[in-house]
């Protein structure tokens, strides 16, 4: 149904108490599994999840900051 995200992976890029948090909570409460990181997270790890990943949030406020790297061709 409308927004069951079970079996499904979201990363959330960036931890806001405004933005990213309450997404978090949100995709959990409809079954999804969350990557959830801050803006202290390495990049290399940060990339390496939105890769594995079936959604990517981009919570950063930043025009471009996840680059054609973060995201698979498939």
């Amino acid at each position: 149904g409308y927004g069951d995200l079970y079996g499904k992976t979201i990363t959330i890029v960036w931890q806001s108490n405004l933005l990213g948090k309450p997404l978090a909570l949100g995709v959990m409460r409809r079954g999804g599994t969350v990557l959830s990181f801050n803006s202290s997270s390495p990049d290399d790890i940060v990339r390496n999840a939105c890769l594995q990943s079936d959604i990517i949030i981009s919570a950063t406020g930043v025009v471009h900051r996840l680059d054609e790297s973060y995201f698979r061709n498939d």
